[in-house]
């Protein structure tokens, strides 16, 4: 049996990826960077992003990632070079949800909602902070408004 690390995507996920792919370039939706985790289900879903976007942009793929807390996330983010505006990250549950849930302090009532009652599987939280060219460093909890909550079977 293989490792969960090395596990790809299974059908179910790999239809939600690419739906979730094909919403992003139709929305024209891309980031400065992507932070992507090694593992073989998140680099999967890389590519069918990339693939719709044909797009191979700034891209850091990080093993880390498999397996970080959100903590870990967060302060990995706090990382991030101030050049950069936008990040989107490939990561896990629990931790994608635990980030998310961790760093929204207000949003749209029917999307927060959304987001709380299930983060599922190739799901987009689209956040925003709203303190005028605030530096990664600053990132902490409650500092981000979300803005659009996707769920790949509303597409």
């Amino acid at each position: 049996m293989a490792r969960d690390f090395d596990r790809p995507l299974a059908g179910r996920g790999r239809r939600s990826a690419l739906a979730m792919a094909e919403f992003l370039a139709r929305e024209d939706l891309h980031p400065d960077m992507v932070l992507c985790s090694a593992a073989c289900r998140a680099r999967e879903t890389l590519d069918h992003i990339q693939t719709a976007w044909n797009w191979a942009g700034n891209v850091c793929v990080e093993h880390d990632l498999y397996g970080m807390d959100a903590p870990g996330l967060i302060t990995r983010l706090q990382r991030l070079p101030e050049s950069l505006e936008s990040v989107m990250v490939i990561g896990h549950n629990p931790t994608m949800e635990a980030t998310a849930h961790t760093l929204v302090g207000n949003g749209p009532d029917k999307d927060m909602a959304d987001m709380r009652a299930k983060f599922p599987t190739a799901a987009l939280a689209m956040i925003k902070f709203d303190i005028p060219d605030m530096p990664w460093t600053e990132l902490a909890p409650e500092t981000g408004t979300l803005i659009r909550f996707v769920k790949p079977r509303d597409l």
